[in-house]
């Protein structure tokens, strides 16, 4: 499984790199992955490969970075709705709603809340040089409008997810 997950990022990079070559097919990756693993010997493996070695290393910081967030966040309402069945057999139509990112993030293991805002600014910057529905992949960055417990450690927290 992770022969193909490398597979396909590795395709993605190399779309991203050159637009217009071909990327390779999994049959010429592997291929390609086996020579360079078959080029491994024991000069590969000198030297302290604990992981405590491994994780004192520092990492130097990517040149350029994916995107760059915003300081302050421009919250917007998400305009799609869906039809539901009301009081009386009336139809309504309420707002799609959607996991808040840093509920997400700040609650592991649990549902995120439920909102229906997103921010502009992570939205432009996460979709930056991309168009169509390429744009629409990469998605919305939600965010909640309730002010939540997000540091156990504080007694009271007065920060809703779009201003941390």
């Amino acid at each position: 499984m992770a022969l193909i997950n490398a597979y396909i990022i590795y395709r993605r990079v190399q779309a991203e790199r050159v637009p217009r070559k071909a990327a390779p097919t999994h049959p010429e990756f592997m291929r390609w992955m086996q020579t360079e693993l078959l080029g491994v010997g024991a000069a590969d493996f000198e030297g302290d490969l604990s992981v405590q070695a491994l994780v004192d290393t520092p990492v130097p910081p990517s040149p350029t970075p994916r995107y760059t967030l915003p300081g302050r966040h421009t919250t917007k309402q998400v305009d799609t709705y869906r039809v539901t069945g009301g009081k009386n057999g009336k139809e309504t139509r309420k707002r799609r709603q959607y996991g808040c990112k840093v509920c997400s993030l700040l609650r592991p293991g649990k549902i995120p809340w439920k909102t229906t805002f997103y921010c502009v600014e992570c939205t432009k910057a996460r979709s930056n040089g991309v168009t169509g529905d390429a744009a629409c992949a990469k998605g919305k960055v939600y965010l909640c409008q309730k002010v939540r417990q997000h540091d156990p450690i504080a007694a009271t927290n007065f920060a809703t997810c779009s201003q941390i």
